[in-house]
């Protein structure tokens, strides 16, 4: 990448280096600063998994292989308990229920109200480009924002318009305070 006149936050790599020694010839100035403790580590996985992410893209490679570079890796980190490997599957997670849930469900054909695009990625807020219609994605969300995923986590948001903000807490993980500038409908108002 080329780099031209702007803000940045990006760890160095030696490519990096090699572009601002050349942005340099090109009379900019590139500004380095200390990175944050308590942000390196999150900026140093967020690098990593990129890599890693382009890698596991090579649409030569088997799902085995995937599975494999996958465990390679967690296992070259070291302390890491076995149990954290991979099993050799394409299936995720997406719910548990009473087994009696299970049955009701098969016997109705009836499905999982859960969001299309997933929990791990946003496509309502972010700009890509969705096949989706928001509406939809929106009210699936609404349906499946009062059950909980496997680590007892609900879905993370429910959009009520604009706000502004009043006040923030901690980093990890970081608590805000919003104040809504229309009234919260009532349906999502708890006693």
């Amino acid at each position: 990448m080329k780099l031209v006149s702007g803000i940045y936050e990006n760890l160095i790599s030696e490519q990096l280096k090699a572009e601002t020694k050349a942005a340099e010839q090109e009379r900019l100035a590139c500004i380095e600063q200390p990175v944050d403790s308590a942000e390196h580590p999150r900026m140093i996985a967020e690098y990593i998994s990129n890599i890693i992410q382009q890698k596991l893209n090579d649409e030569s490679l088997t799902l085995q292989k995937r599975i494999e570079i996958a465990n390679r890796i967690i296992r070259d980190i070291g302390n890491v308990p076995k149990e954290e490997l991979l099993t050799q599957t394409d299936d995720i997670l997406t719910a548990v229920v009473p087994e009696a849930e299970k049955v009701r469900l098969e016997q109705t054909k009836d499905s999982i109200v859960r969001p299309l695009t997933g929990f791990r990625v946003s496509n309502l807020f972010t700009g890509r480009q969705s096949k989706i219609p928001m509406y939809e994605e929106i009210l699936r969300d609404i349906a499946s924002a009062d059950k909980k995923d496997v680590y007892g986590n609900t879905a993370p948001f429910y959009c009520f318009g604009f706000v502004n903000y009043v006040s923030s807490t901690g980093d990890f993980p970081m608590s805000i305070t919003w104040q809504t500038q229309q009234p919260i409908m009532p349906q999502f108002l708890r006693a």
